[in-house]
């Protein structure tokens, strides 16, 4: 099942279906299917434009971006308990010669900074960080309680979870590790949580989401000029949308 879920997040990635249309068309161009072939490779020219602007490619990412609220105060039901607050992996190196915080890539250095926000609201609380090493020699639970650390963090309120490789599996080891008796905040990209909640309410939780990492901001300067500028990064953007999608 995870294998298939893997190969169907990499066919539905923009680039992806991209390569497909264009290499299905220039495929029916070599048999001399003309018709279909220019319908293929018009299609595969607009696909690129729609995905790589954000003119359109923008409501996948708010639609699942809107559906949890930025935690801008923790409620005072849970602010003077021992709370958790889950900071879940995102992404890290583990080139020693830099110090924790630059061991982390942009979107775990977002969640890391969210959840010390939090932190330093509820002096009775306690950060979790996780996530596995893969194939490197740290794992980024490591890489993030070092960072944490870093930031000014007591390293007496960070606990780690080193075992989990993906979002399942991190609900079900703070399940293991901690129980359901702590109120628990989870730190994640806005992106992800809808993903991440439907898993740890799935593993018996009730966590309150603080999503961060916006991508989608709204400002007054906001050109429509802009919008329809091609960049490479909102078809990143757009396929970590539709690895989301897929993973639901």
């Amino acid at each position: 099942m995870e294998l298939m879920r893997i190969l169907f997040a990499l066919l539905i990635m923009p680039l992806s279906v991209f390569i497909i249309l264009l290499a299905t068309g220039l495929f029916l161009l070599k048999l001399k299917k003309i018709k279909w072939a220019k319908v293929l490779l018009i299609t595969s020219l607009v696909w690129l434009f729609i995905t790589s602007t954000s003119l359109i490619s923008r409501y996948p990412i708010q639609f699942l971006e809107s559906k949890t609220e930025v935690l801008m105060r923790v409620p005072d039901s849970i602010s003077a308990l021992e709370t958790h607050i889950m900071v879940l992996g995102g992404g890290h190196s583990d080139d020693v010669r830099f110090p924790g915080i630059d061991q982390l890539n942009n979107n775990s250095l977002g969640r890391l900074s969210e959840g010390i926000r939090l932190f330093r609201t509820m002096p009775q609380s306690k950060i979790i960080v996780s996530g596995w090493g893969a194939d490197l020699v740290i794992s980024q639970a490591e890489v993030l309680a070092k960072a944490a650390i870093e930031l000014g963090v007591p390293d007496t309120c960070v606990m780690m979870l080193t075992k989990p490789w993906n979002t399942k599996d991190e609900a079900n080891e703070y399940l293991k590790n901690f129980g359901s008796e702590h109120p628990l905040i989870i730190v994640t990209d806005a992106l992800h949580m809808p993903r991440a909640l439907y898993h740890f309410q799935n593993a018996g939780l009730n966590p309150v989401p603080a999503p961060t990492n916006h991508i989608i901001k709204k400002g007054s300067n906001r050109s429509y000029i802009g919008m329809i500028v091609p960049s490479g990064s909102n078809i990143q953007n757009l396929g970590r949308a539709f690895h989301e999608y897929a993973g639901m």
